[in-house]
């Protein structure tokens, strides 16, 4: 848990400004374990350092130059899933989330909500017939479009597909989390972005560079490893 990141992070959710009472019913409702008074410590350092302005009594705004740093959220049963799947494959790498995540991203929010669970191409196998054992999940391995669409509406889906070499990851404790970087290449790539066509993969990247701190390098770097570069520096031309 970082205090100073979920108030940037409330921050940028809500337009850039907030007002304190505000703030304390997301951090408290959300269970994480802050104290009133280290919320309001961490605040006054975000403003000493000129990370936050104070505009109004208890309204605060985040400085034009921040830009937060994008973390995936699991729910419980993820957390669960993640957990199953770090037990049963220790020595793999395996990246996983959940789509739903670009719902904060796009202009019309889409209805989707699967889990996609990346591993080595030597494992991916092992890890889709683990993932089937329980026979209410359906488990798609590197789905075609026309069968991401058919089970568009299911429930407790979760794609499973080859991890590209060298991608953008996150590392946790657990299983680890595409950065910002990945996704925004991956969603060019594969069909479980059906979702995103056309202008809203605009809106997409213009609300990440926007709101968030992104490595053009790296995002460029994955973008050539899937082929995708020209793309992706036409979409960075187009949101310049």
């Amino acid at each position: 848990m970082n205090v100073d990141l979920d108030i940037k992070d409330f921050a940028l959710k809500n337009n850039r400004k907030f007002h304190l009472e505000e703030l304390l019913v997301s951090l408290f409702n959300s269970k994480v374990e802050y104290s009133l008074m280290s919320v309001h410590n961490a605040i006054q350092k975000m403003v000493a350092k000129k990370q936050l302005v104070k505009v109004g009594d208890d309204v605060y705004e985040i400085a034009e130059s921040q830009k937060n740093v994008f973390r995936t959220e699991s729910s419980l049963a993820e957390k669960k899933l993640y957990s199953f799947l770090k037990q049963n494959f220790p020595f793999a790498q395996l990246c996983a989330w959940n789509v739903k995540e670009l719902a904060y991203f796009t202009q019309h929010v889409p209805t989707v909500n699967f889990v996609i669970v990346e591993a080595e191409k030597d494992v991916v196998d092992a890890v889709a017939d683990r993932l089937n054992e329980p026979e209410k999940r359906i488990v798609l391995k590197n789905p075609s479009l026309e069968t991401m669409e058919y089970f568009s509406s299911s429930k407790k889906i979760i794609v499973v597909k080859n991890l590209v070499s060298q991608s953008p990851l996150n590392k946790t404790d657990k299983l680890d989390a595409p950065r910002l970087e990945k996704i925004l290449v991956d969603i060019l790539c594969d069909n479980e972005f059906y979702f995103l066509r056309g202008m809203e993969t605009v809106y997409v990247y213009q609300k990440a560079f926007d709101l968030y701190d992104i490595n053009v390098k790296a995002l460029k770097r994955y973008a050539g490893r899937r082929n995708k570069l020209k793309e992706v520096e036409s979409l960075l031309a187009d949101i310049a």
